[in-house]
């Protein structure tokens, strides 16, 4: 799904909602949308996340569905992230520092 249609989709939502993913290198683009439309985000340790599961193997429906149970039992390995104004001084920082 290109993310002009995860946007679409998104704002479809009729309540805020709280939203659970693994960490993964390149997001940016869904918690941009997911947040400018209101909804929270959470960025779960990958590892931590996989660890609470009994089966090692990745699937996509079964790691939905232990991502939502995580979240309702309030059991979520959230991990900090940047807000976009400290991501934004961390990569200015990085630019005055290489240059």
């Amino acid at each position: 799904m290109l993310p002009e249609q995860w946007s679409v989709s998104i704002a479809s939502f009729r309540h805020q909602a709280r939203i659970g993913m693994e960490s993964t290198g390149n997001c940016q683009w869904f918690l941009e949308i997911v947040t400018t439309l209101g909804h929270e985000v959470w960025i779960g340790d990958a590892a931590k996340i996989r660890a609470s599961d009994s089966r090692q193997q990745k699937h996509d429906k079964r790691d939905a569905q232990l991502l939502l149970r995580l979240l309702a039992e309030e059991r979520f390995p959230r991990i900090w992230t940047p807000s976009n104004q400290q991501r934004d001084l961390r990569q200015l920082l990085i630019h005055t520092v290489t240059s």
